[in-house]
């Protein structure tokens, strides 16, 4: 599956104060040869994208086109038009991962709750809970 994920920080090393947002980009293993995999572009202008690869590749070539002279214009441009290809798979994909790691979460849950006995835990108060005789009196007594 196709992924993006941000960093950011301070990658320019003429102006070494100047920060950047960083998109990363990790393709399918039969992706061409040949797309550039990184991205950065000002902070002024980088807004967190979330979504889909394709969608977060939109984005980046908004802002990269909005500049006069920019070298990764083409490069931005052939990443959009490979993830648009695959943008329903990687769709699919995600909902799938989705749903295998909530199906992992309320299994884990499921255990957790094995440890209570529902019909007592119904009617359960913290009175319902206390003992009779308090663990220190008992030990006081011996």
């Amino acid at each position: 599956m196709n992924r993006v994920y941000r960093s950011e920080g301070k990658y320019n090393w003429l102006n070494p104060s100047q920060v950047s947002g960083q998109y990363v980009f990790t393709f399918r293993p039969d992706a061409p040869e040949g797309l550039q995999r990184s991205f950065l572009i000002d902070i002024e202008k980088d807004y967190t994208w979330t979504g889909t690869p394709y969608e977060v590749a939109l984005k980046l070539q908004e802002v990269i086109d909005s500049y006069f002279f920019n070298t990764d214009q083409p490069k931005i441009k052939a990443v959009v038009e490979y993830l648009e290809k695959w943008d329903d798979k990687d769709r699919y994909d995600a909902l799938v991962e989705k749903k295998a790691k909530l199906t992992k979460q309320l299994a884990e849950l499921d255990r957790d709750l094995a440890e209570y006995d529902p019909a007592e835990m119904e009617n359960w108060t913290p009175e319902s809970s206390e003992s009779t005789e308090q663990p220190s009196e008992a030990a006081a007594e011996s």
